[in-house]
Order: structure tokens, then C-alpha cells, then sequence
């Protein structure tokens, strides 16, 4: 008996510890690799999803929110300074506040590089919010996305400000 309960609380523990390294946010995917159009029309249908699309460099992090200087904006009205919320709002009760929580589809902006390609949605409270699945992206790893707002600059299907 006392051997069956040993079991199951190191089984319980495992489960306790191995289930906090999984992660329960899934992004759609194309099955292969995708052709240069599929591509292209990929990064379109998310810049159409977009209330804004920009880049910029991080001037703060917190827990919850992202403040970044806008260098370059493709989609969007923003003055030079925008604040995203990185974490999933919830309004408790009547109140007029909104509580913040983390999850794993939340965008991850730590580490060294501070200069990303942001596209980011409103959420229905009204702030800004860029998560795991959408087009983020850190400048560096950003080459293929920038290309394809390149080419829509050039069709002028789309409007360009500099923030300097």
C-alpha cells in the first residue's frame, strides 16, 4: 500500500514538473515549404489583420507592457512612442480595470536585441497587442517580411512614415 502511494505521488510530481516546461499555444502553419506567393500572400493576409505594423526599438519592458520608439510604420496612426501589452487583459467584475495575465502565446521580447518588426492587433479594450503567432519579429530574423512590405511600398499599396 505504502509502496503504491509512493508511485503515485513521484508520478504526480513528474506530471507537476514536466507539464511546466509544454507549451499550450499552437500557431497555424503551411504544410512544407511555402512558395514564394504563398509567402507573400501569408505576410499580406496578417499585414490585412493588423491595426498596426511598425518598426522600433524598445525603450522599456515590463511584465505586461512594451514601450517602443517607432522608427518606421507601415499600418497604423502612432506618434514616435507606443506602448503594446505583451500579457492577456481580463476585466474583473463591474470594474473599470483591466487585470493583466501572461500566457504562452504572448510575445517574448526578452534578450539583447532590442530592435523588432511589430505587428499588432487591438484588442477589444482598446490597447495594442502583438502575440507568438502574429509577424513579430526581431529585426534580425525579419529580412523576408521586410522584403515583401518593400515590394507593397513599391505597388503603393501602402503608405510609409519615418519617425527620425
Amino acid at each position: 500500500m505504502k509502496r503504491n502511494i509512493l508511485i503515485g505521488v513521484v508520478v504526480s510530481c513528474f506530471m507537476l514538473f514536466a507539464s511546466q516546461n509544454t507549451s499550450a499555444c499552437t500557431c497555424p502553419t503551411v504544410g512544407g515549404k511555402p512558395t514564394r506567393l504563398q509567402y507573400q500572400n501569408y505576410i499580406t493576409s496578417r499585414y490585412n489583420r493588423a491595426a498596426v505594423v511598425f518598426s522600433g526599438e524598445i525603450l522599456s519592458l515590463g511584465k505586461f507592457f512594451v514601450v517602443f520608439k517607432v522608427n518606421k510604420i507601415w499600418k497604423g496612426k502612432m506618434t514616435d512612442k507606443i506602448e503594446l501589452s505583451i500579457g492577456t487583459g481580463i476585466v474583473k467584475g463591474d470594474l473599470p480595470v483591466v487585470m493583466y495575465s501572461s500566457s504562452s502565446c504572448d510575445y517574448n521580447f526578452m534578450g539583447k536585441e532590442t530592435k523588432f518588426l511589430v505587428f499588432a492587433r487591438r484588442t477589444k479594450y482598446g490597447d495594442l497587442q502583438t502575440f507568438a503567432c502574429s509577424l513579430t519579429r526581431r529585426m534580425s530574423k525579419a529580412k523576408q517580411i521586410r522584403e515583401v512590405l518593400k515590394r507593397m511600398e513599391n505597388f503603393n499599396d501602402i503608405k510609409i512614415v519615418n519617425h527620425k
